[in-house]
């Protein structure tokens, strides 16, 4: 089966698979110099990790609007390589008609894309297939397991490579209870409705998609309606709060939450290309933990 490439959480897998693709969310492993984007040339280290090993993928890529990095990365992919590449305007905000409308729409732009690079054209029981696949359910539910200090991990994307901020929270005596970075839990799509699916399976794939919290959208209030369940439930005691240097988003959004979270909070701000669980990010995680033991 033919893959289709991608990274963005608002892009719905189950639509690539309704085309008979194979879709592959690809979590770039580190932000080093490629034949797409160099190092130096200023893109956000997550955004050309990615462009630099999806063009390694004999595949079809999707790129999304979600924020400007990434878009400035699909513009230097589309003029560097010969891979077939989109572009999927994501809505910033999520609560008039008109915006799910227009989601929908873009939805349909990518339908037609994916038919071009190979893909077949979806019927509704192919897309109701690909939304209640049990597999797929049960993909990315995580159960945290121990007995250290209760952590939480707030902020944007993590790359393969940053699973060394786990390891040295583990070694310090912590323990991660909730994971609510970008490529956590927290941008899983909520549970489908079958009532609504089986009256418009597309309409709810869209609507489940619109509902993932995060600090793009505007209002941003339901990822902060996210969070607070998620905190009185895993009840940590402290926070780390992570994004890349270049992430504007994430960086304004700190105060507001540290302000608002009611706990230590520690910021990490990453270059992207050190790894975290090393150097100077080590050593602070380290008198993190020992000042919330």
């Amino acid at each position: 089966m033919k893959k289709v490439v991608y990274n963005c959480p608002y892009v719905p897998s189950e639509w690539m698979a309704a085309h008979g693709l194979a879709p592959t969310r690809l979590i770039p492993m580190a932000a080093q110099g490629g034949d797409v984007i160099r190092v130096a040339e200023g893109i956000c280290p997550y955004a050309a990790a990615f462009a630099n090993e999806a063009a390694a993928i004999d595949a079809p890529v999707v790129f999304t609007t979600r924020c400007d990095q990434m878009r400035r990365a699909y513009e230097l992919f589309s003029m560097r390589t010969a891979r077939d590449a989109f572009l999927l305007n994501i809505p910033h905000t999520w609560q008039d008609p008109v915006v799910q409308s227009f989601y929908i729409q873009e939805l349909s732009r990518l339908s037609r894309f994916l038919v071009d690079a190979g893909g077949k054209a979806p019927d509704r029981q192919r897309l109701l297939d690909a939304m209640f696949d049990d597999a797929a359910e049960r993909a990315d539910h995580r159960v945290y397991i121990g007995k250290g200090v209760p952590v939480a991990v707030v902020g944007g994307p993590l790359m393969q490579q940053d699973a060394g901020l786990f390891e040295i929270i583990a070694a310090h005596g912590g323990q991660v209870v909730l994971d609510a970075t970008e490529t956590g839990p927290r941008c899983r799509h909520r549970p489908f409705d079958r009532r609504a699916a089986s009256s418009d399976p597309l309409m709810e794939l869209a609507f489940a998609y619109l509902d993932i919290p995060d600090v793009f959208l505007r209002p941003n209030s339901g990822l902060y309606v996210w969070l607070r369940d998620q905190l009185d439930l895993n009840r940590p005691k402290g926070v780390i709060f992570h994004h890349y240097i270049w992430c504007d988003r994430w960086r304004a959004e700190y105060h507001r939450f540290k302000e608002w979270a009611g706990l230590p909070v520690l910021l990490l701000d990453d270059d992207g290309r050190s790894g975290l669980g090393t150097g100077r990010a080590a050593n602070r995680i380290a008198s993190f933990m020992e000042n919330i033991r």
